[in-house]
């Protein structure tokens, strides 16, 4: 079952071994299906006895675990569920765990319709305004609501989770101090800052494949390319960075020396995860930057592969380029150029 941009899946206990080890540094993901089930700090996860019973919603980062059982005291209940009233919960009695976390494919889905959703009501609230302040002689109420009662709307479907169906609280193991003082926390503090924020410090090189600069904007041709850049990636979704990139422009004739001009910038994207284990993604978003009186904008899309925990490899493609520049004489002139990278990154 699912809504808004959740979906829940579930894995038998045979393939939960991996939560009994506890500490982990990362997102945990169970073998199961296609893409597996993931599991983050920030997950929520039930757990199913043999004699069909569910247990409440818990929040997956406030769990701690052992070889023996799961300690639930302070797990943190879901939005529509009952308190806690468990202790732990024994390995051996599980038949299976649900896990409800973001579902890709409807986030994406779910951010293109809400923000023409969105769209759509702050036009309709414009012209509504226009058309009240001319009846009224510009006395209009210049906020009908309309636009940020979309907006709760939209935020309010995309964070609904399923709600929890009547269960009776499955009869728990006891959790003793002996047996409580062995577990540890199912996810490190390092996986639980990861999960809201990762810094990112990036170096890129390659080249243009298709200058289309006029003589007087840069004096000669585009050739190499290489930047650094560094920036944040908030949930594993959005990403703010900022940067530097320089090219290498070729002379205009054998007289003149080679050029390297260095182009700050500025970038927003998407970082969207196309498996449970974060191995494949594709990246999506704009570089804008510039040097006075030029401005340059990229749009920005290709695919990274996570080559370990730390290190990401990305390809970015035939990324087109806009450039306008005015000249001494005033006069403003456009350009475009198909920039083709690759981006090694190091994620902290």
């Amino acid at each position: 079952m699912s809504a808004g941009c959740y979906g829940t899946r579930s894995a038998p206990a045979t393939r939960v071994s991996a939560l009994k080890q506890g500490g982990h540094g990362r997102e945990i993901v169970l073998k199961q299906g296609p893409l597996g089930v993931h599991i983050g700090p920030r997950s929520w996860v039930r757990f199913a006895l043999r004699d069909g019973r569910r247990t409440p919603w818990f929040e997956a980062g406030s769990l701690r675990v052992s070889d023996l059982m799961i300690v639930t005291t302070d797990g943190q209940p879901h939005p529509l569920a009952g308190a806690p009233v468990v202790g732990g919960l024994a390995w051996e009695d599980l038949a299976s765990i649900e896990v409800n976390d973001l579902d890709l494919g409807k986030s994406v889905l779910g951010v293109c319709a809400g923000s023409g959703v969105v769209a759509v009501a702050a036009t309709t609230e414009l012209l509504l305004i226009g058309a009240l302040e001319a009846i009224t002689g510009g006395h209009a109420n210049s906020d009908l609501g309309i636009t940020r009662g979309a907006f709760d709307m939209v935020v309010g479907e995309a964070l609904k989770r399923p709600e929890d169906a009547a269960e009776v609280n499955p009869e728990m193991l006891d959790a003793s101090v002996d047996e409580v003082a062995k577990t540890r926390p199912l996810f490190s503090g390092r996986a639980q800052r990861r999960d809201l924020t990762i810094f990112t410090f990036a170096a890129e090189g390659g080249f243009d494949a298709m200058p289309t600069l006029p003589s007087d904007l840069s004096g000669g041709a585009l050739g190499a390319v290489g930047g650094v850049a560094v920036g944040l990636r908030l949930v594993n979704i959005f990403e703010l960075g900022l940067g530097v990139r320089s090219s290498l422009v070729a002379p205009a004739t054998d007289a003149e020396p080679a050029r390297i001009i260095s182009t700050p910038f500025f970038r927003m994207g998407l970082h969207l995860d196309l498996d449970a284990a974060r191995r494949v993604a594709v990246a999506v978003g704009a570089d804008l930057g510039g040097l006075p009186g030029e401005g340059h904008a990229r749009f920005l899309y290709g695919v990274r592969v996570r080559l370990t925990d730390r290190v990401q490899l990305g390809l970015y493609p035939w990324n087109p380029v806009g450039i306008s520049r005015y000249t001494e004489a005033g006069q403003q002139v456009s350009s475009s150029s198909r920039l083709n990278l690759l981006e090694l990154s190091w994620l902290l």
